[in-house]
């Protein structure tokens, strides 16, 4: 695994003592999108790894039922 900027890491360590994404980015002056981010691509929590999967899986297939219902499938 590659080593973490200094930003990423200060979102990581918040996180680890228990701050919620909200809370380090107020802390950081940054985005709660990107504290979220930097949190999923870094967490190591299968059951975050398990939701995340799920979360594209149904994405995918909510696309290909559009995809479908406008004829542009093959």
């Amino acid at each position: 695994m590659s080593r973490l900027t200094p930003g990423e890491q200060a979102v990581m360590s918040r996180f680890e003592l228990g701050y919620s994404a909200s809370d380090i980015a107020c802390d950081l002056d940054i985005s709660t999108a990107r504290a979220a981010a930097i949190i999923s691509t870094y967490d190591d929590n299968p059951a975050h790894d398990r939701h995340r999967e799920a979360l594209i899986k149904r994405g995918s297939q909510r696309l290909l039922a559009r995809l479908r219902k406008a004829g542009g499938h093959r």
